[in-house]
């Protein structure tokens, strides 16, 4: 039935429309496992062992999918029998290429049923994982983080309890997230594999979103049915711009008996579930479905291998310079929603009308200290002191100084001195 006004409908109508509601749902046992990691690591062979499946080594597409369909048996069996009670899940794990220009690309699904699992090796820079708590705890505040260590055969045990306490000690401190799982990866014999796929299982039936636990909400069976017709249609969308139309997504709503005024529910519950990409925010977009996740991981990573020649600010680009990037994969009326893309993840900061800052290609050398200089010739120092340091703090900050005043900007580049008088 069509949703009622809650704020003049009589209660017995509200109560009517949220039984009607709850009859034509169930409960909906399907998570994304946003598996994220530094190359080498061994995210894909970790990936074989949980799905008994052969994951490929290696994909040109920044992200790699694979269905995991499993079992949790909860403890309550409530007299009944292992089968009986068991629930079945099912896991589609985004492994999310190591190449630096594929590096954030996770954030820009809006995922919200999602657990994040951060794969490194024993030896390895612990910094790194570090990194990756810190942009996800920004990103996606209060997920559920499995953080798994990978040939540990290779240290001593002295050295991994060590970086084990360490990884304890990040749990709830300012900028990181709460709900960490650490666990090892062990290949040695399928027991201790299966053992770290229950682990796995078991802190995916705990993960919450919101307060809310993922495993079992009730969705309604429309939803579910529509996603299923999105996952066929995507096997059949060709082209550099793998999207549908408005029309096309009410032809296969209606097979669903979903009514258009519940069709906006129904994309974002499939927005936020990962099965499309809609740019509700973007006018040239609103109206069209993407239906491919390597599509978006491709616009990312494109802005990362553009060249430049503004020296000394190499990290400036113009906007002629970056829809040119994408002229291939958008249509020809909709190269320009390719800047607000970038724009809305964050990927390019508008500096000024037609200049855009590009965080990735800032240097990765330390500058030159700048020349501040008093009226009495004494160098000018300021010291801060952070907890953290969040996700974008730094592009935004130097997005800031570009636009307040070129000058300022040149002292920072060392190109120029700027004085201060008293």
């Amino acid at each position: 039935s069509d949703l009622c006004d809650v704020r003049t409908s009589k209660t017995s109508d509200i109560i009517s429309m949220l039984k009607d509601s709850l009859h034509n749902s169930e409960r909906y046992y399907h998570v994304r496992l946003m598996v994220l990691g530094d190359e080498g690591c061994g995210k894909t062979k970790l990936l074989s062992a949980l799905t008994q499946q052969d994951v490929p080594k290696e994909t040109k597409e920044g992200i790699q999918i694979t269905d995991w369909k499993t079992y949790f048996y909860p403890k309550k069996l409530l007299k009944k029998s292992l089968i009986e009670s068991r629930v079945k899940y099912e896991i589609h794990c985004w492994e999310f290429a190591s190449k630096a220009k594929y590096h954030g690309a996770y954030h820009c699904f809006k995922v919200t049923r999602a657990v994040y699992m951060v794969v490194f090796k024993y030896g390895a820079e612990i910094k790194s994982v570090q990194s990756w708590l810190l942009d996800i705890e920004a990103r996606s505040p209060r997920s559920t983080v499995l953080v798994v260590g990978t040939h540990i055969e290779t240290v001593e045990a002295n050295y991994a309890a060590s970086v084990r306490a360490g990884l304890e000690e990040l749990k709830g401190k300012p900028g990181f997230p709460e709900n960490i799982n650490i666990l090892d990866a062990v290949y040695t014999s399928s027991n201790r594999v299966k053992a770290l796929r229950d682990e796995v299982v078991r802190a995916i039936s705990c993960a919450k979103s919101d307060g809310e636990v993922l495993m079992g909400k009730m969705v309604p069976k429309a939803y579910q049915s529509l996603a299923n017709l999105i996952l066929a249609e995507a096997k059949t969308v060709s082209g550099p711009f793998p999207a549908i139309d408005y029309q096309r997504l009410l032809s296969l709503a209606a097979r669903t008996k979903l009514s258009d005024k519940h069709l906006p529910q129904a994309v974002r519950f499939l927005h936020e579930n990962g099965f499309l990409i809609h740019f509700e925010n973007i006018d040239l977009l609103t109206d069209d479905y993407i239906l491919s996740p390597a599509w978006l991981c491709e616009v990312v990573a494109r802005v990362k291998e553009i060249k430049t020649a503004m020296e000394p600010y190499s990290f400036i680009v113009g906007r002629n310079a970056l829809t040119e990037l994408y002229k291939d994969i958008f249509p020809k009326d909709k190269v320009e929603a390719s800047l607000q893309i970038l724009e809305e993840f964050e990927i390019v900061l508008c500096v000024h009308d037609h200049d855009y800052l590009v965080p990735c290609l800032l240097p990765e050398k330390k500058p030159k200290p700048p020349n501040l200089k008093t009226g009495t010739g004494d160098v000018v120092h300021r010291h801060y002191r952070f907890a953290y340091i969040s996700a974008g703090f730094w592009s935004h900050l130097i997005t800031k100084i570009f636009a307040f005043h070129d000058s300022i900007a040149q002292a920072i580049s060392g190109t120029k001195e700027v004085g201060f008088s008293n």
